[in-house]
Parts: structure tokens; sequence; C-alpha cells
């Protein structure tokens, strides 16, 4: 990134770290922690070389460089075994665009073709990896588009690592996964390397990206940082990639939105073929919603709860991301009436259905009740 860029991010972290309470020096780097890029901030605005080097960022180095080798050791055995696979998100962005410590990671995303799924997990298995219980997985195997798994057997929190498989992509018109969205022939296609890692090409990264932002309605913030970080060296050549990607996973209006922020609040200019959002409503919203201070300062306000649930407040954000303002049926469906399959996985106590269903409702009521 140019320093017009980090000075312009570093500038809207001190903005939202004050207006949070925090008038002290260091406030923007300190907040950039909080949001798991506190060493990329650190390095860019030579703050590590003025302090020595804390416990925390030499840990997040450490286990940079542990989660690497693993990568490189789950790519060697996939090609071994003749499973089609991709990086993508943080793994597949170090040593590019990302030193070691720069930016917090929990665990390694890894793409696979849905026929080669079975083949996949065999695969990690063997290399000491195993499934996460079921309920602690993203929803009833039936509905998953893929699986979270740990390894087993590390003898420190170094080696702990934490893998999610990839087959399918969530729809983001739904509040509840299913596995029917799958991606497209392009993206296997076009896929590129990245040391000895297979990864997508920028534009289909950067959509990867946004669609994963929308899919947390925006409360992960570092992946604006890695949006902006691949957006701002491919901008000329992604627009039109980009889009039709988008538009297949839902999330244009999302783009297009997000390429406004990059734009205004960063200096990273709109790359040709991409339109401009149009004049609506929603994307009056979309844009104040986009503001690059106040998302940091509602984002980092965000409690556990709202990570963990859909509440109001994220239902009215994706509202305004979704492509087609008539997929809000979709999303008040998955509120209202889940699939069964989702009531037997979230409430496997209940003595029906039924009771399932009255289980939900109640607690998404609370939800929303306790934090519109």
């Amino acid at each position: 990134m140019t320093d017009s860029v980090i000075g312009r991010l570093l500038t809207a972290l001190d903005a939202a770290a004050e207006r949070l309470g925090d008038r002290s020096e260091h406030r923007g780097a300190r907040l950039a922690t909080r949001f798991g890029f506190g060493g990329f901030v650190r390095r860019a605005t030579s703050l590590d070389e003025a302090e020595s080097p804390n416990a925390e960022r030499l840990f997040h180095r450490l286990h940079a460089k542990v989660l690497t080798d693993a990568a490189a050791e789950l790519s060697h055995a996939f090609t071994s075994a003749g499973v089609p696979h991709f990086f993508a998100k943080g793994v597949a962005l170090l040593g590019d665009v990302y030193e070691l410590g720069d930016r917090e990671m929990v665990d390694i995303d890894l793409y696979v073709r849905p026929e080669a799924r079975e083949a996949a997990l065999r695969t990690v298995r063997t290399l000491g990896y195993r499934e996460e219980p079921d309920a602690m997985q993203s929803g009833p195997a039936a509905l998953r588009v893929g699986v979270a798994l740990h390894r087993v057997a590390a003898e420190n929190a170094l080696e702990q690592l934490a893998l999610d498989v990839h087959w399918g992509v969530a729809p983001v018109d739904r509040l509840l996964p299913r596995p029917d969205l799958l991606l497209p022939e392009d993206v296997w296609n076009k896929l590129g390397s990245k040391g000895s890692l297979p990864v997508p090409c920028d534009s289909h990264h950067a959509v990867l990206l946004v669609h994963h932002l929308v899919h947390h309605d925006l409360l992960h913030v570092r992946g604006l940082l890695d949006l902006a970080l691949i957006w701002r060296r491919q901008h000329e050549q992604m627009g039109e990639a980009a889009a039709k990607l988008a538009a297949t996973l839902g999330v244009h209006r999302a783009l297009r939105g997000l390429a406004v922020l990059l734009e205004r609040d960063l200096g990273l200019p709109r790359p040709q073929g991409l339109e401009p959002l149009d004049t609506g409503w929603r994307s009056r919203r979309l844009e104040k919603t986009l503001r690059l201070p106040e998302w940091l300062v509602w984002a980092a306000a965000a409690t556990d709860a709202e990570h963990a649930k859909i509440t109001a407040r994220r239902f009215g954000r994706r509202l305004v991301e979704i492509d087609r303002l008539a997929s809000a049926r979709r999303l008040l469906w998955d509120a209202v009436l889940p699939p069964v399959e989702h009531l037997r996985w979230r409430w496997p106590d209940a003595r029906s259905p039924f009771t399932a269903w009255i289980c939900h409702v109640r607690n998404v009521a609370g939800t929303w009740m306790h934090l519109r």
C-alpha cells in the first residue's frame, strides 16, 4: 500500500479509537490489534522499530509460520492424492501482501471441488486432522458447505491448527447455510500460485473476500484490509471478472458499495467495468453503512453475541447488502421457519421438531429484543 493509503487508514483508526474513548498515543494501532491487523499497522508506521517486540506479536509471527508450513503440507498431500484445491484469505496472502505477524490468523481456509470432498477429508485425516464436534460446525451435515477441523495431538498452542475445508459457498440471501451454491468453473480455471500454494486470481480472490465480509455482516474488519491490499495492485484489471463472479455469488451490490468506500476513504480507484451504485434508498443506506470511521466504531463495539447470532442490526445490514430486495423474504423465512434439519441440529434435546421450532422462535425474539 502507498503511504497515502496507510495514512488514510491510520487516520480512520485514530478517529474511531477516539470516538470509542481512547485518546492516548498510538490508539489507532491498538484498535487495529483488536481487529487482528495490529502487526501490519505497526510495521507500516515503524512502531515495531520503536518498541521491543512483545509476546503477543511474537506469538502471531510464529503461529503464522506454523500455518504456512501446515498449508504447504496440506497442498502437497492433496496434490499427491489428486484432489483439486486452493487456499484463500489469510494464509494465501502471507509472503505476498502480508509479512509474518502482520495479520492475526485463526485457521486455514481451503477449497476443494464438491466431487472431491470425501477424498479431501480422507487426506486431511491422514495428516492428523479431525472434525470438530457436530455442535461446533456451521450447521447440520445436510446443509453444510464445508467442515471445520482441528489438528489433534498438538504439543503446544502454536501447533493447535484449525482448518476449514469448503466445497461450496454459503448463500448470502439466506441466514442459514445451504449446499447448492458452488464456485463456477472459471474460478478453478484461473487459479494461480503463491509459492507452492494454489490461490485464486486477484479478481476472484477479491470477490471471495467481499463474500466473506457480507456473510459475516461486515463484522470481520480485517477482511477489508485484505481486500484493500489486493485491490490496490489489481484494480485496473479486476473490474469485469470480479463483477461476473460477484453476481454469481450474490455480492455484486456489496462489491460496488465497497468500491465506493475504497475510493472515497482510502483513495483506491474503482476498476473499469464495475458499475457505480444506483440511487435508491438501499444504496444510500449502504454507502452510509460503509463509511470507514463509523464502520470501525460499530464493529469494535459489537458484542460477542452479535458475532455469534443474527441480530436486528445484522439483518438490517444484510438487507442493504444483498443484490435483490426480493430476496428479503428468504432471509425472513430462515428467521421464522428454518429447515427441520437445522432445528434438529440446533436443539438436539427437543422432543419434536415443533418443540425445537418454539425454542428457535424464542431465541430469535430474545436476540432481536436485546440487540436491536
